[in-house]
């Protein structure tokens, strides 16, 4: 639904609803975080700190796919820079994005797209929000 007000508006951009949200993210980003800072540097100096493994994490969490998710950063990094140069080139926020998924889907092995839209998407959250879209 904020995509459908804010493309109702030609005259605001990007760049625009950047700058008139930062005041809020500032507002309320700031003061979490000297929060959250202070709750780490306080069980950082205690010593209560759980020592976390990094050889435990990777073993836990394996990475199945290195060039995969090199790619797709690569490609997530490009299209949020071309977020924020919309004032140069003038092209709509949608079609970056699905510039920027096509170009991921492309570089990417086909079968394992396919493995993951038939086992890993759940259609019926996709469903749910296209219809969504579609009513509003």
């Amino acid at each position: 639904p904020n995509i459908i007000i804010g493309s109702s508006f030609s005259e605001i951009g990007f760049m625009d609803f950047i700058i008139n949200v930062l005041p809020c993210i500032f507002f309320f980003c700031v003061p979490t975080a000297l929060v959250l800072n202070l709750y780490v540097f306080r069980y950082f100096f205690q010593g209560k700190m759980p020592d976390i493994e990094a050889d435990q994490l990777k073993k836990t969490y394996p990475i199945y796919d290195q060039p995969r998710l090199l790619i797709a950063g690569t490609v997530a990094v490009f299209v949020i820079l071309l977020f924020f140069l919309h004032p140069i080139h003038h092209k709509d926020t949608a079609w970056i994005a699905l510039f920027g998924a096509f170009i991921t889907m492309a570089f990417t092995n086909p079968h394992d797209v396919q493995d993951a839209l038939r086992n890993y998407v759940e259609w019926d959250v996709m469903l749910f929000f296209a219809g969504l879209f579609v009513l509003v």
